[in-house]
This record gives C-alpha cells, sequence and structure tokens, in this order.
C-alpha cells in the first residue's frame, strides 16, 4: 500500500498549495512498538526524535495511545471515548477536525482501526511559530497487538495537508479522479442510501464500542441498505469502491 499511496490521489495538494511545503519521512524499516511499550521517532528526518509513543490498554476498543511532544490526534466527533478519525487518501487534514491532545483510542477491535481496517491513517497537528503544522501518520496494528509506524507526512507553510500527499509531482491527471460518495441520511430510522460516481464493492458498518459489526457486497453505483434491526446507537459505516477507495462516516441509529 506505501507504493500506492505515493502515486495516489497527491494531485490535489499539489493544485491546491502551490506554495506548500511537505516534509515526507518512509521509515525503512517500519517502526514498532508492542502493546504497553514505547518509541519515539524523527517526524521530519533531522536526526532528532520529534515524538513519543506509548501504548496502554488490554486491545480491542481498549488500546490507547499517548503522545508526548504536544501532539493532537484527530479524532471522530461526538461525546464519550475519543476513537482517532478514520482516514483515507485525499481526505484533508485541517483545523475543521476535532482533535484532543495527549492520546486517543486507535482500534475497534483486534488489529483494525475504528473502519475495520489493519492499516489505517492518524491525522496529528502540533504547534509551530506561526500556528499549527498539520499532519498524518500511515500505521498499521498486527494481530499480536503490535503497532507499526510506516510514514508520515506533514505541512510546514500551509493549515491544511491531503492525506497521502508527499510532496511528489503529479504523474497523471487520473491520479485526482477521487470519486464522489454520499451516505444518507446520518441519522437513521431504517434506511439508508449509499452512492458513488464508482461503482462500490462492499459497505461494513461497526458500532463504536466495536461489539456489532456488518459488511454488505454491493457491486452498484448506488444502493439502499436496511438498518432496521440495528440497535439504537452510534455506528460507523465504510464504503469502499471498486478501485480502493474508501469513504467513512459516522451515522447515528434512532
Amino acid at each position: 500500500m506505501k507504493k500506492l499511496l505515493f502515486f495516489c490521489a497527491i494531485a490535489i495538494a499539489s493544485l491546491s498549495t502551490s506554495n506548500a511545503a511537505v516534509v515526507y519521512n518512509d521509515f525503512a524499516p517500519d517502526l514498532t512498538m508492542a502493546l504497553g511499550g514505547t518509541l519515539s521517532f524523527d517526524l521530519d528526518g533531522d536526526m532528532n526524535d520529534d515524538i513519543t509513543f506509548t501504548s496502554t490498554g488490554s486491545g480491542s476498543s481498549d488500546y490507547v495511545i499517548s503522545a508526548t511532544g504536544n501532539v493532537e490526534f484527530a479524532v471522530q466527533g461526538g461525546g464519550g471515548a475519543a476513537y482517532t478519525e478514520s482516514l483515507f487518501v485525499a481526505k484533508l487534514v485541517d483545523a475543521s477536525k476535532n482533535w484532543v491532545a495527549t492520546n486517543a483510542r486507535i482500534a475497534s477491535a483486534a488489529n483494525k482501526d475504528i473502519a475495520g481496517a489493519n492499516e489505517f491513517f492518524i491525522g496529528l497537528r502540533v504547534p509551530g511559530s506561526n500556528g499549527f503544522f498539520y499532519g498524518w501518520l500511515l500505521v498499521e496494528l498486527k494481530a499480536n497487538l503490535e503497532f507499526i509506524v510506516k510514514s508520515a507526512a506533514f505541512e510546514t507553510n500551509a493549515s491544511s495537508i491531503v492525506v497521502g500527499n508527499t510532496g511528489a509531482a503529479i504523474i497523471s491527471l487520473d491520479e485526482t479522479a477521487v470519486p464522489q460518495f454520499d451516505v444518507y441520511p446520518t441519522l437513521v430510522d431504517a434506511k439508508i442510501q449509499l452512492s458513488s460516481d464508482e461503482i462500490l464493492e462492499q459497505a461494513s458498518i461497526q458500532s463504536i464500542d466495536g461489539a456489532f459489526s456488518r459488511v454488505y457486497t454491493l457491486g452498484t453505483r448506488e444502493s439502499i441498505l436496511n438498518l432496521e434491526d440495528l440497535p439504537k446507537g452510534a455506528y460507523l459505516i465504510q464504503v469502499k469502491s471498486v478501485k480502493g477507495y474508501i469513504h467513512s462516516e459516522r451515522i447515528l441509529k434512532n
């Protein structure tokens, strides 16, 4: 996936932030932290550690990652436990996100993030002399609960960054063709409608606490799911296109 991210959907940032400077660091080898361990790493490649992560909990929804170095995490909105927001290539990380300092829960089930993937992005922001630097980490949570940091990027001159942007040049205009996703309504009584300008491969629904999950096979650009039997509560719905693009939305079931 790391090679794909280098070439996919990065043209958006190059077009919209022409004066931007993205600092990208592809960790080789990947950085590993066992559950209960500590991991210090250099965010900007200057040979000085910028962030120290620690992890606590027993796995599943109790997996909490903490950071020192005035780092804040982008998290799902709403009250309760602060779960990291499910980010994907071409999504914007900026001040409009919900931010929490010091720590956030990263998992909803063993070796999966809140959206149900074992490899995912974490949005970060750190204070600088002229405001915040916004960035992202590409990480993986293994079945043995090892936490892997694969790559990182942050924006030095603009107040946002696009997930997946490494500062690379545009390869082709096709790389900007991120499909449009629509999920309606997000306050659900019985049915929810999914649509995209690209064929949808599948949808998954998972409760925020990780206790309930369901996967739907699609194969069309539009689909209506019957959620009448879902218990009331907060859920995360993730829609995946046939080309691998992923869109996540938080929904509430009445």
